[in-house]
């Protein structure tokens, strides 16, 4: 991912990203996905940009291999969004937009509201909670259909000592039609006294929506 600064107060940012999954089931499909994003920022104070952008999304479904047969799907995210320090505690990005979504070269689409999320609040000096939001399309492991779904992620992390530091994390996955998953995980991990205090957002230092 890069950025280019056009002028004082706009700048571009693109990158690509590219995924590819492969099942050990004979009866599910290999997918391949990649994704382009480009955005466009303007700094709207000192600590926050405001954005307009869109992802292109390509994907890929080998097919069965009982099947022989493969998917195509073209999908993109129009969305508006905003990044930086919204208060001395809260930080992070978040974007609104709307998804749409064909299939091999049909006229029809799907289309649904999408957002993307990632917040970090500084509970107090040693403790940080997080939350992260990614509405979109997914493909199915047998091939031929998608869905729409919804993840949810909240974390906390905390420093317990100058050497050592504590996380916990909670996901939900709730497809549009399906059931709600929900997986816990905890960790303890070592630090050192540099990193003991929870780094502060840093407006350079941004992810692309």
């Amino acid at each position: 991912n890069g950025e280019l600064r056009y002028s004082e107060k706009i700048s571009f940012g693109s990158g690509v990203s590219y995924t590819s999954t492969d099942y050990k089931s004979s009866t599910a499909v290999e997918q391949k996905t990649y994704s382009v994003p480009v955005n466009v920022y303007y700094e709207l104070t000192p600590k926050v940009d405001v954005s307009t952008g869109l992802t292109y999304t390509h994907s890929e479904l080998a097919g069965t291999i009982a099947a022989g047969n493969g998917d195509l799907f073209d999908a993109y995210y129009y969305n508006i969004g905003s990044r930086g320090s919204f208060t001395p505690k809260l930080s992070g990005t978040f974007s609104v937009g709307y998804n749409t979504r064909n299939g091999n070269g049909t006229t029809d689409e799907d289309g649904s509201v999408g957002s993307k999320a990632s917040l970090a609040y500084a509970y107090s000096e040693k403790t940080q909670l997080t939350l992260g939001v990614n509405r979109d399309f997914a493909n199915s492991t047998s091939g031929g259909t998608g869905f729409e779904t919804t993840d949810l992620s909240l974390g906390a992390s905390s420093a317990i000592t100058t050497r050592a530091s504590t996380a916990q994390m909670i996901q939900r996955k709730r497809p549009e039609r399906g059931a709600v998953t929900t997986s816990r995980c905890w960790r303890t991990t070592p630090t050192s006294h540099a990193s003991a205090r929870l780094p502060k957002h840093s407006k350079g230092e941004r992810p692309m929506n």
